[in-house]
């Protein structure tokens, strides 16, 4: 599957807005905000957003892969996909 980086941020970035920041101002996301900062990430979060990453982008995510690194923003979580989407091709 290939996305570019542009799309997986959108993508991303709707699916918290939608699912996790609900009744918050859509400007607070910046692709580089903390989640954490944002009181957005608890391990249900984290749970919600693998849930999310696996189903639509047809990959799992490792447990050992579970790092802020890799889910501690937008940036963080699209860059994640785009270099899982690229191991996969």
């Amino acid at each position: 599957m290939a996305v570019d980086e542009g799309t997986l941020r959108t993508e991303v970035r709707t699916f918290l807005l939608d699912n996790l920041l609900l009744a918050r101002d859509p400007a607070e996301l910046s692709d580089d905000a903390s989640l954490v900062d944002l009181g957005v990430i608890d391990s249900t979060a984290v749970l919600e957003i693998v849930v999310f990453l696996e189903e639509r982008y047809a990959f799992k995510v490792r447990e050992a892969e579970l790092l802020p690194e890799n889910f501690g923003s937008v940036l963080a979580i699209s860059g994640y996909v785009a270099r899982r989407l690229a191991e996969a091709a």
